[in-house]
């Protein structure tokens, strides 16, 4: 998340459901992006290009796009050590995904580094 870039709680409004017995698209995609925006020393971002970003009626959720078979979040990191840092966001949105029932798989880009969180 940069200056320009609002969080995604500033983007977020109305939820949907998919069909059957797992959370809407939506809706997981919040859950994903707070549950990732609790870790430490890590934004979202939708990063530059194509954003990565799940879009529904009346929002979006920057940095997290939930497709049919995996979710992708997309980070600036601003901790050390970069492995450890990805793999806290990995188990922060396996927590989401168990407590939903979902088996997707998840994948976390490292779009940026914060080099004045990373300053010692």
């Amino acid at each position: 998340m940069t200056e320009t870039e609002p969080a995604p709680s500033a983007v977020r409004s109305g939820i949907g459901e998919d069909a059957g017995t797992r959370p809407g698209r939506a809706r997981l995609a919040l859950a994903v992006a707070s549950a990732v925006e609790g870790v430490p020393g890590v934004a979202l971002t939708a990063g530059a290009g194509v954003a990565v970003a799940t879009q529904y009626r009346g929002g979006r959720v920057d940095g997290v796009l939930v497709d049919a078979d995996r979710v992708t979040v997309q980070i600036v990191a601003g901790a050390w050590p970069l492995p450890r840092l990805v793999d806290a966001v990995r188990r922060a949105v396996a927590v989401v995904l168990a407590a939903a029932g979902d088996g997707r798989v998840v994948d976390v880009h490292v779009a940026d580094l914060d080099p004045d969180a990373l300053r010692p």
